[in-house]
């Protein structure tokens, strides 16, 4: 009899799964390992989501928010009066200093429209916008900062804090790593090591479905 003992790669064959290949005669487990290793190996590379993949991914991810778009706050249009801005935007720091993150809100969509947002404008306003809970107004507010700075750790940072909420851990695990070799922070910390530990798990739950779909052909 011949015994399957994962070996040790960037993702170990879960244990559920060497049990039951250690069920199957020694060519069978010849096809399995085989077909393990290809799939590790196209998770790895990050393969395209197949129709299964979008299933599974829908079992493990959060509850997305219920924001609606037609709620979001302002964006910039027209204007250029940035002593007005400036007077916003100092009101906005002060409220969100003080916790009043819904008064701040308000100002800083007065400082927005007020005049062009710089990257640390936008940046800020999503940080308050993801106190509040509004995660998806959160992510515009970053990309859009994004965009004037593709460097900004706080931006990347909020935007990676968003998207965990929303589910989206790959997308926050990119961001949240990202912002951290920029700009190192403490609170992110543990953000980081969640949306890692989720994104291990779901692969690790990828490979598990597939196997099991792959032994039931086998047999």
């Amino acid at each position: 009899e011949i015994i399957f003992i994962p070996t040790k790669s960037k993702m170990d064959t879960p244990k559920e799964v060497a049990d039951i290949i250690n069920k199957l005669d020694a060519e069978d487990q010849a096809v399995i390992t085989s077909f393990i290793d290809k799939l590790q190996a196209e998770i790895r590379g990050e393969e395209p989501m197949t129709e299964e993949d979008e299933v599974l991914d829908s079992e493990t991810a959060a509850p997305s928010s219920n924001e609606n778009e037609d709620n979001l706050p302002p964006m910039y249009e027209s204007g250029d009066d940035m002593d007005l801005a400036t007077t916003y935007k100092m009101e906005a720091s002060d409220l969100k200093g003080a916790g009043d993150y819904k008064s701040a809100l308000e100002k800083y969509n007065l400082a927005v429209t007020s005049a062009r947002p710089s990257s640390l404008l936008l940046a800020n306003r999503g940080d308050v916008l993801y106190k509040l809970g509004e995660f998806q107004a959160a992510v515009r507010d970053c990309d859009a900062a994004l965009e004037q700075n593709p460097d900004s750790a706080k931006a990347l940072r909020i935007r990676g804090k968003s998207n965990k909420s929303l589910g989206e851990y790959e997308n926050a695990r990119k961001d949240l790593s990202a912002s951290q070799a920029i700009d190192y922070d403490d609170t992110a910390v543990e953000d980081l090591k969640f949306v890692t530990d989720k994104m291990k798990e779901i692969e690790a739950t990828k490979v598990k479905k597939k196997l099991e779909v792959r032994i039931c052909v086998v047999n």
